[in-house]
């Protein structure tokens, strides 16, 4: 079974909770978002949207040794693997 992973904007702060949460991804493009699985959106009290095919392709968003990996995240931090 495939992890169905949701996003939320961000309006008002990234807590810490979220910083070091290995199921979230911080994403910074035209807003600040957060990904992570429906699952584990749960402990967050934000409105959440599922994250369709596009945007998983887009961000490189998959699951990786229990662990939420973006692609797009590593490029901008640097982190190509290469």
């Amino acid at each position: 079974m495939k992890t169905q992973l949701v996003y939320t904007e961000i309006l008002d702060f990234i807590t810490s909770t979220m910083r070091e949460d290995p199921l979230v991804q911080i994403v910074s493009e035209t807003g600040v978002f957060i990904v992570t699985t429906a699952e584990n959106s749960k402990q967050y009290p934000l409105d959440f949207y599922p994250v369709d095919a596009d945007g998983k392709e887009a961000y490189g968003l998959r699951m990786e040794n229990g662990k939420l990996i973006s692609t797009y995240i590593e490029v901008l931090r640097g982190n190509t693997g290469s």
